[in-house]
């Protein structure tokens, strides 16, 4: 999906925690998908990868926080946070 559409969907969602988190978890799932597709093996490969869906993670950010004022927006390096929590060692490639 695209950061403009996971945008809309969580601009549409009438619980917006509930929805952050399945967003979450979908660029989680691309990332995952895409990691097979590419077939994926070196660090280097894995962050360049990870650098592109930060790119679309912080779109998505901005497309939000500029549509709905919120006092709890969407946080630019998301996308980072979850691949730390996710992979702790990654922190000493990236």
């Amino acid at each position: 999906m695209k950061a403009k559409e996971f945008a809309q969907q969580y601009l549409n969602s009438n619980n917006k925690s509930e929805e952050s988190v399945k967003i979450a978890m979908a660029f989680l799932s691309d990332f995952q998908k895409m990691m097979i597709a590419r077939n994926i093996r070196s660090v280097d490969a894995v962050t360049s990868l990870i650098n592109e869906f930060e790119n679309k993670w912080k779109t998505y950010a901005t497309l939000v926080n500029e549509k709905l004022p919120v006092t709890t927006p969407i946080l630019y390096n998301g996308f980072r946070n979850i691949i730390y929590l996710s992979c702790p060692d990654l922190k000493e490639y990236w």
